[in-house]
């Protein structure tokens, strides 16, 4: 597993009191890159020069990886599919929020079988306790955060740092879940 300790940015990095982090593609170096687009295409092709869709082939990838939480409530990406592609930053929330029970229509299997046509961006046109669409207190709070860095929300890649949800932080089991999620990120990085 990787450690979430061995990876630094080298300038740049902007940890927020709501628990998002802004890191900036450019600025960051990993210490380990195990996992790439490249890799896995090639990994999944026996190296053949066939084409993949960027989206179809994390889908795969992601399958791989995280096929021990497939079936638990979350997210894996929370821009649209068409946010995965050269950019500046990648945003990072904790994890999805609220109460995972009676949540299974939201698993993270669906949430990767559905990457591709994900056109949605949670921060704007999803409904939260109750809310009307991007009116939850975190969601103006990353638009806020992103109109200030003069970026538009909808083309800024969004996920969190661990894909299944909790009530709370405190009950997301931050350190086998970041480290089981991490590969994901570093190949949406590579994206990104």
């Amino acid at each position: 597993m990787i450690e979430l300790t061995k990876w630094h940015i080298q300038k740049n990095r902007s940890i927020l009191s709501n628990g998002f982090s802004c890191l900036k593609k450019l600025e960051m170096k990993t210490s380990h890159t195990k996992y790439s687009p490249e890799k896995w295409l090639d990994y999944q092709q026996g190296g053949g020069e066939q084409e993949m869709d960027v989206a179809q082939s994390l889908e795969a990838f992601a399958k791989e990886i995280l096929r021990s939480v497939l079936k638990d409530s979350g997210h894996v990406l929370y821009s649209s599919a068409a946010t995965l592609c050269r950019g500046n930053v990648y945003l990072l929330g904790h994890n999805p929020g609220g109460s995972p029970e009676g949540r299974d229509y939201e698993s993270i299997e669906k949430s990767i079988c559905n990457l591709k046509l994900k056109q949605s961006n949670e921060y704007l046109d999803d409904s939260w306790n109750g809310l009307g669409p991007g009116e939850s207190k975190l969601q103006r709070r990353v638009c806020w955060l992103l109109d200030r860095l003069n970026m538009d929300v909808r083309k800024v890649c969004a996920s969190n740092l661990i894909f299944s949800r909790s009530i709370d932080a405190e009950n997301s089991d931050f350190t086998n879940m970041a480290s089981l999620c991490w590969p994901v990120h570093e190949y949406i990085l590579d994206i990104v």
